[in-house]
This record gives C-alpha cells, sequence and structure tokens, in this order.
C-alpha cells in the first residue's frame, strides 16, 4: 500500500466554506474507533483532526472493515462531510455506509443508514442527513477491504435554543492583553458581537502557554449550544483548537472539566456548537501551545429546571408608572390575554419594576414570564438586579435577559446572593418594560440581633424605651435615650458573627450622619437622603458589638436587625434551662474571680459556661451569695440591670427582691447602670466597669437515706457519714456533692 500526502485543492476548501454556515463540527471533540489499524501512522483519531488529506485513519485488511466516531451525546445531523484519499485507492471509500443512531450493537453498524459513499470525484463529500444520534460510522461491506478516511465533519442543526445565560455570568482570564477597561474578559458577555478588537468589545488574553477563559454561570444549567463569535479585523486563526469545556468543577481553572467541542475557524464568524452537557462554568482554553486567546462574544444557550419556594407574592410591587405592578407577582399568567395580567411601563426612560420582599433573603434562582411572541423588545435586555438599595443600579446583577423566539419563561441562576430588593430595569430611551410573571426563589436570613441583648447610653423617665425594645421585632416599640448630642444604642451579639446587613427603623425619617459600627468598624454613616427605614451593606465585618452612633440629638429607634451568613457560629451561648426542664434541679452560684469582665461580657461568659449571670429572689438566695462569695470577695456582678428606669434580671424576670444600700438606685452617669454587689449590699454601677461576677448553674437535688442505730444528732456522727457520702460517686448528681 503506497501513501503519498498531498495537499487539498483550494476550491475544495472553498466548497466546505459555502456549504456550512453558523454551524461547527462537533466530531473535533469526539472519540474515534475502528475495527482494525493499518500502522501506528494511521490511527482512528486522524480522521477528526481536521487535517484533511494531510492525515488519515485506515484499518488493515479485512472483512466488513469499520471506523466510528463518538460525539459524547445525541444530535441532530442535518450534514455530514467526508474526505477520502486524492492519490489514490478510491475503493478503499467506494461503496462505504454512512449510519448514525444510539446504539452500540454491532459495534454500531446496525444504526440507521444516512447514505452509500459513491465517488464522483470531488475532494469533499456533503451528505445531508436529517437523523438524531450519538455514534457516525463510517462501514465498509466486503471481504478482504480496506477501509481509508481522511477527514469527516459532522455538523448538527445551528438554530439556537433555550436562553443566553452568559449575559449575567461573570467572566475571568488567565491574562490580560493589556490594562484597558474595554477589553476585560467580562466585554465577550457583553451581548455586542462586534468583531474589531478596537471596537472594544473583544477580549484578549496575554501571549502564554494555555491561556484560557472562563464564565462562571452562577449556578448549573443544562446546556444546549455555545455560539463563540471570533475577530475578523486580524488574528483570526488564534482561536483555532481552541477546546470548550463545561462542568462544575474548578481543578485548573476550570480547564479540566468535560470537553464539549474544538473550535476549527473558517469563514464562518460566529461558530455554533450542540453541546447538550451540564455544568456551572463553561471554558475556553488553547492547549499546549504559547499563543493569545481571542475572543468577541460567548452565548451559552441552555435551560434549567428551578426548585424551591417561590417568595415573591409576599413581597410589595412597584414600578416606574403608577399601573398595577402586582400583576407581576399575583400568580396568574393569563395565556390567553396576557397583556391584562401583566405589569407593564409604557415608553420611559430606563423603565423598572421592584419587588421589596420586606425582609432578608439569599436568593438563588429568578424566573421571568415575558408577554409572549408579539413584543420580545419589552423585555429583550432588561437587567435583573438584586441587593439592599432600592436603586437599582447600586445592587448586583444576576441576569441579562435576552430573548429568544418561541420562548415564554426565562429561569437564570444568581449563584448566592443576598438582598431585600429585586430590579427588573431596561437601559434605553423611550422603551415599554413589561413584565408577566416574576418568580424568587430563595430562604429568608435569621435576625440574629433578636438572640442578642441590648443597651444605651442613657435612659429617660418615660416607660418602656429601654434599649431591649430595639430587638424585641416590633416596630411599634421603641428606645428613648436622653435628648442629647452623643447618644448610643449598642446590641451585643453574644458571640462574633460576620455582618452582612443592618437594617434599622427609626420612630421618623431622621438620623442623617448617624455612625453604624461594629466592634468599632464603621458598616456606614447613614446618608441625608435616608427615611424613617433604611439598609447598610457591612460586607461581612466580623463583630459581637452593633451601635448606632447619634452626633445629634436622636429621635427614638425602633428597631435593629443584624443579619449575617453565620449559621452557625461557634461558643453560641447557652439560656438558662426552664424551671420544667429538671424537675428535681436546684440553682447554686459560683464566683469568676480571676477574669474581672463588664457587666454584659459576665452575662455572654455565664451563659456560654454555666446558665446565666445570677438571679436573686429571697433571701435565703442572698445568703447563699454570701457563703459563696466567702470573706475574699468584697464586689462582683449580679445578674440585674436598667432597661428603661425599670430594673430586670437578665433572665428576663422582674425585680421581687431588693437588697439595696442606702444610696439605692443612685445613678452612676450617663452609661447604663448595673446591679453590683459592694460591702454585701447592691448598689448601682456602670455596666462598662470590670469586675468579678456571680454566675448560676442548676444542679440536680440529692436525696440519701440513713438507716442506723447511732444518735444522728451526734454532730461527730453527722461528720463522719458526710465524709464516706462525698467520697463516693452518686449517680443522680450532675455535680459533686
Amino acid at each position: 500500500m503506497q501513501w503519498s500526502r498531498k495537499f487539498m485543492f483550494i476550491w475544495g476548501s472553498t466548497l466546505l466554506s459555502l456549504r456550512i454556515s453558523q454551524a461547527a463540527n462537533v466530531a473535533l471533540g469526539g472519540v474515534a474507533t475502528q475495527s482494525s489499524l493499518w500502522d501506528v501512522f494511521h490511527p482512528p483519531g486522524m480522521a477528526i483532526d481536521n487535517y484533511a488529506t494531510l492525515t488519515c485513519a485506515a484499518t488493515y485488511t479485512q472483512d466488513n472493515a469499520w471506523w466510528r466516531v463518538d460525539l459524547g451525546s445525541q444530535y441532530d445531523m442535518p450534514v455530514i462531510e467526508v474526505t477520502g484519499r486524492t492519490d489514490c485507492c478510491p475503493e478503499q471509500l467506494d461503496g462505504a455506509e454512512i449510519r448514525i443512531g444510539n446504539s452500540l450493537e454491532n459495534n454500531g453498524n446496525n444504526n440507521s443508514r444516512c447514505a452509500v459513499i459513491k465517488l464522483t470525484g470531488e475532494v469533499v463529500m456533503t451528505f445531508h442527513c436529517k437523523m438524531s444520534g450519538r455514534y457516525v460510522n463510517i462501514f465498509l461491506p466486503g471481504v478482504n477491504v480496506v477501509l481509508t478516511i481522511c477527514d469527516v465533519k459532522v455538523y448538527p442543526a445551528s438554530e439556537a435554543t433555550g436562553v443566553n445565560v452568559a449575559l449575567g455570568g461573570v467572566a475571568a482570564e488567565s491574562s490580560e492583553y493589556e490594562p484597558h477597561p474595554s477589553i476585560l474578559a467580562s466585554v465577550a458577555i457583553d451581548g455586542k458581537a462586534f468583531t474589531n478588537y478596537f471596537d472594544w468589545s473583544c477580549t484578549s488574553t496575554a501571549w502564554e502557554a494555555n491561556p484560557w477563559w472562563r464564565v462562571d454561570l452562577r449556578g448549573p444549567y443544562d446546556i444546549l449550544t455555545i455560539e463563540v463569535t471570533r475577530r475578523t479585523d486580524c488574528c483570526t486563526t488564534f482561536i483555532n483548537g481552541a477546546e470548550i469545556r463545561i462542568g462544575n468543577s474548578l481543578e485548573n481553572n476550570g480547564n479540566n472539566n468535560p470537553r464539549c467541542a474544538v473550535i476549527t475557524v473558517s469563514s464562518d464568524v460566529t461558530m455554533t456548537f450542540n453541546c447538550q452537557m451540564s455544568g456551572r462554568y463553561v471554558n475556553i482554553v488553547i492547549p499546549g501551545s504559547y499563543s493569545a486567546l481571542n475572543l468577541c462574544e460567548v452565548k451559552v444557550y441552555a435551560t434549567t429546571e428551578i426548585k424551591g419556594v417561590d417568595v415573591a407574592p409576599m413581597g410589595v410591587a412597584t414600578q416606574s408608572a403608577a399601573t398595577t405592578a402586582d400583576m407581576a407577582i399575583d400568580k396568574h399568567p393569563g395565556p390567553k390575554q396576557p397583556r391584562q395580567t401583566c405589569a407593564s411601563v409604557r415608553l420611559q426612560v430606563n423603565p423598572w419594576w421592584q419587588l421589596d420582599l420586606r425582609s432578608i433573603y439569599r436568593i438563588t434562582a429568578v424566573s421571568i414570564m415575558s408577554v409572549g411572541e408579539c413584543c420580545p423588545e419589552e423585555l429583550n435586555g432588561a437587567e435583573v438586579r438584586i441587593g439592599f438599595s432600592t436603586t437599582a443600579t447600586s445592587n448586583q446583577r444576576c441576569a441579562v435577559i435576552s430573548t429568544t423566539e418561541g420562548q415564554r419563561i426565562y429561569n437564570y441562576h444568581c449563584g448566592v446572593m443576598d438582598g431585600r430588593f429585586v430590579h427588573i430595569v431596561l437601559p434605553g430611551l423611550l422603551k415599554t418594560l413589561t413584565v408577566c410573571e416574576v418568580k424568587v426563589y430563595g430562604t429568608v436570613l435569621e435576625n440574629v440581633a433578636l438572640r442578642g441583648v441590648a443597651f444605651q447610653s442613657s435612659s429617660t423617665l418615660e416607660k418602656n424605651t429601654g434599649a431591649n425594645n430595639v430587638i424585641d421585632g416590633r416596630l411599634i416599640t421603641c428606645s428613648n435615650t436622653k435628648k442629647q448630642p452623643g447618644q448610643w444604642v449598642t446590641v451585643d451579639l453574644l458571640v462574633p458573627y460576620n455582618v452582612t446587613v443592618i437594617q434599622l427603623a427609626y420612630y421618623q425619617d431622621c438620623c442623617y450622619s448617624d455612625d453604624v459600627q461594629v466592634d468599632n468598624k464603621s458598616c456606614g454613616v447613614i446618608p441625608s437622603s435616608s427615611q424613617s427605614k433604611l439598609i447598610l451593606d457591612c460586607g461581612g465585618i466580623v463583630g459581637r458589638y452593633v451601635t448606632v452612633m447619634h452626633p445629634d440629638t436622636p429621635p427614638p429607634l425602633c428597631e435593629v436587625e443584624v443579619y449575617s451568613t453565620w449559621t452557625s457560629p461557634q461558643s453560641f451561648p447557652r439560656r438558662a434551662p426552664p424551671h420544667d426542664h429538671c424537675l428535681r434541679c436546684i440553682s447554686d452560684y459560683i464566683v469568676i474571680r480571676n477574669d474581672p469582665k463588664t457587666w454584659f461580657e459576665a452575662q455572654a461568659y455565664c451563659r456560654e459556661r454555666y446558665d446565666d449571670i445570677a438571679t436573686i429572689n429571697s433571701n435565703q438566695d442572698m445568703s447563699r451569695v454570701f457563703e459563696v462569695m466567702g470573706n475574699n470577695v468584697e464586689d462582683l456582678w449580679i445578674g440585674l440591670y436598667e432597661d428603661s428606669a425599670t430594673w430586670k434580671w437578665s433572665d428576663g424576670s422582674d425585680l421581687s427582691f431588693t437588697y439595696w444600700s442606702q444610696e439605692a438606685l443612685t445613678s452612676s452617669g450617663d452609661g447604663p447602670n448595673c446591679a453590683h454587689v459592694s460591702d454585701r449590699k447592691w448598689s448601682v454601677t456602670s455596666c462598662d466597669k470590670k469586675s468579678m461576677f456571680l454566675c448560676t448553674y442548676y444542679k440536680k437535688k440529692t436525696m440519701v437515706r440513713i438507716s442506723t442505730k447511732f444518735d444522728m444528732s451526734d454532730p461527730d456522727i453527722q461528720q463522719q457519714i458526710l465524709s464516706q457520702v462525698r467520697k463516693k460517686k452518686c449517680i443522680m448528681c450532675t455535680t459533686p456533692i
């Protein structure tokens, strides 16, 4: 068998370009095999290496020789092109059958037949199959035959279906050709298919080994097709050989994910690849070479199923025109007359629709229904934004809607976005925005301030205006300090959280320039345009104390809500068990001597390690406190604090027993006041003072029955019995006797 290598005629290459438009050769990403091997220089992969007659695959002499490519998934295949040898031996392909299907019975040769190859002198033979399948076989029946194939191209149906989800993604690349804001990785998903580099809508890496570009779709999608638009001003072959990879892994920057296809440059500016794969990340990488990767636009058409609970109906909808915005969350899409149940803003500059969820949510997905086939321009190009601001452009972008013919529902993953407001805004002059139904999927974040303790710089004589009102979950109760500058309210979260958002509610519009801090780090200063309710994005400041500082005379502060992404912070303090939790339990006290703390620090310490800072309800309790204090402890904190001129215990119970000194209830100054045992009496001291403190803990009662002939009234006998009992472990006890 003689082999000679000849270049394919120029007219043959031109013929290929004219025949194929807006499609991609998916055989390049496939896996080839064949019935036997002529030699090591003609393996089956030579037929899908895109070198036409320069390299060929060949079997050995055998009966019923065959070659097969596995495309990885099922495709609708309207066109297949086959290139044979041009130097000799036409019998090595003449009469071969092209078979397509999903079965590997008889190595795939029993699948349906598309065509029988008859050599006509053309270099490239084209077959219109209009069949579906995963496997393409070329089968040469006969005795003692050799099958030789130089190139096979498979062009699937190129019509894009689904939703272009790349528009809302996050793009990255291995390097930047030059530090110019108009050629960053993100311009390849800006929706503008400009193909001249100097139109500033194409991106390029630097010259390097294995350059790559990636888009994070924010969540996994079922990807149908991918469109890649190349440059036309120059460098058209730079993208040749690039691989498209799809998956959920970021190993090797995502370049180790499964391969969808290999890009082969033709006269087509936009190339379409039918992937039928699932994943969150789409990579384009040029492996094994030192080059620069140029891309002008990448579109990812996909579908996705969204699961979960739609929280949109619990919100309040508004829009830039005074019409029925709530029609977009009424759960009535109205298939017969959709406009009657759609929210619409007619002919405005940058029209918008807004949903206030009324709480802070972790949003994972959004679904939007359009008006139908009549008016795609009323939603096409609209941006979906999520965040804490009532101004849409200040919030993060989840997606950009790209309408597709025949598509009415557009589902988008948002990754993990925290926010209260969902906006749909259509940028442009004199635009009409129409939204028929919006669904928002997510979970409400917990207000961790409800777990904490609040205190403030001063109190008034008004009743029910204490600091705890800001963490009671009700907007109708407010805290109030003295009417003078420099006042503050602090919420102790008891343990550190990464504070994402703080939401404040005042009695009235106010508080311009108030500073909100987390452990002395400013979360934000309230702007002059603020209203009675406002949200501050803290960006994850880690801290335990949230303080609202009033530089001017403060109005009542009604609620402080603190939201965190930490669902299970370490060392979360325990509350004291209710009395019915342990029917045979009694409380006792323990003095913490060697670690002086402020009152609130002592409270958190006791709750974390014991049950709470001490509550004293009777003379008997007070006597026990003196016993525990002994002669070496002169002063310590107990669990009593002042809340709006009313004294309460840390466990929430009212004050029913007192043991004040003669200077009882004399204020110690402007700071929050707490009860302090000093000289065997209660006194009022600033909660910020550091001191020893008294904790409460619970232990079970222990009863011991003793039957003896000895006189139990004898003190010596009592002491001996007690000593013996103490040496033994009591099964019923949680603490030593």
